[in-house]
């Protein structure tokens, strides 16, 4: 989960009034992503998806969905012109499309599929989890900010219902910035731009809003590899 020393690329539109999903596609020589796309009920016919942005010559991420059926496109990036790590615009809600990211430095490995990601503005709380952060596993929150020092409140509710709930504030950078939590237990995560004061003064002297829209997800697993659970920032109906 060693993404800062990568350069991400948002391809969504960041002052949308209601940020669309998008799919995170990872091709560098140590990750790489292949996308699954499920026919829905509401397909009827044929549907050809095309993950790249070559604008000449042909394309080695195409996938034909037929109604009732199913395809993958491997190694989504290697050949489609796009940045080490994108969030892509999804495909339509006729199908069903998740990112399988993996990662393999030589040493360690580690896999995880990815659904659409939403994203964060404004005065939104999103809350995600279970997330487990103790001396087997690591948490974090990945991030895809388009202002320098966005500034989050991570609220973290134990799950266990033991201890009181605890704080964690930091700042995120573009293009991407992945913080890892700091306490240790079970915790529900909601997370909120600014410092956790009442609006309209959640980010003062600032408006939380002029952060623009930020995607992003949760993630928990061990650092040197295994199988990480993660948590999509929730997609806007």
């Amino acid at each position: 989960m060693k993404w800062l020393s990568y350069v991400l690329a948002v391809m969504l539109p960041a002052a949308a009034l209601a940020a669309p999903p998008g799919l995170v596609v990872a091709s560098t020589p140590q990750y790489s992503t292949s996308i699954l796309v499920t026919s829905t009920p509401a397909l009827t016919s044929p549907l050809t998806l095309n993950f790249s942005l070559c604008g000449l010559g042909p394309s080695w991420a195409v996938v034909t969905v037929k109604p009732g059926g199913a395809d993958v496109a491997r190694n989504i990036g290697v050949a489609s012109c796009l940045p080490p790590f994108t969030v892509f615009a999804a495909p339509p809600p006729t199908v069903k499309a998740e990112s399988i990211i993996t990662f393999s430095d030589g040493r360690d490995r580690s896999s995880f599929t990815l659904g659409l990601i939403g994203a964060l503005s404004g005065d939104q709380v999103i809350r995600l989890g279970p997330l487990v952060s103790d001396t087997e596993e690591g948490s974090w929150i990945t991030l895809f900010p388009v202002s320098a020092a966005t500034p989050f409140l991570a609220t973290l509710f134990d799950a266990r219902g033991v201890l009181p709930p605890s704080i964690e504030l930091f700042r995120a950078d573009p293009p991407v910035s992945q913080y890892r939590i700091a306490a240790k237990g079970v915790f529900w995560l909601e997370l909120q731009l600014g410092y956790g004061i009442p609006a309209p003064y959640g980010c003062w002297p600032k408006v939380c809003g002029d952060y623009g829209t930020i995607y992003g997800f949760a993630s928990s697993g061990t650092p040197d590899g295994g199988s990480f659970r993660a948590y999509p920032f929730p997609v806007t109906p």
